[in-house]
């Protein structure tokens, strides 16, 4: 399946069926397919239901994979889900989880959606993607 049909049967937003339609799949997946079976570390802020985090899981087939946000979202950890709960507004939040993880080899930021946030979030965690990594 294509990042966009996972998306989109996973029911995010990610995709060009469900809510806002997006349709970020397609930018997405040219920069993740290769290493689609790899072993990278995945972060992501702004879980909002869950939805991405399926998606994410099956498509990233070994990934360990990091979701952030202000709610609590433990329910969705396992063996390759990792929630961390911390507010994107405030950098003793971001910094917090930043020292959790290292060397990430993507983020996604679709969480606040305000620049100040974007801000925060990227002077937390940019430090500790890998060198080559993709900050989206």
């Amino acid at each position: 399946m294509t990042l966009n049909e996972i998306m989109n049967s996973s029911g995010s937003d990610k995709g060009d069926q469900i809510g806002a339609k997006h349709n970020y799949t397609p930018i997405y997946e040219k920069w993740f397919e290769p290493h689609r079976d790899a072993d990278v570390k995945f972060m992501e802020v702004g879980v909002d239901f869950g939805q991405s985090v399926k998606g994410w899981q099956s498509y990233f087939t070994r990934a360990k994979i990091y979701m952030v946000d202000y709610a609590n979202f433990t329910h969705l950890n396992n063996e390759r889900v990792t929630f961390y709960q911390g507010n994107q507004s405030k950098m003793e939040d971001m910094v917090r989880v930043s020292n959790q993880v290292s060397d990430l080899d993507f983020f996604i930021d679709d969480g606040g959606h305000c620049m100040d946030h974007q801000q925060i979030t990227f002077g937390a965690i940019f430090p500790k993607m890998k060198s080559g990594g993709l900050f989206f």
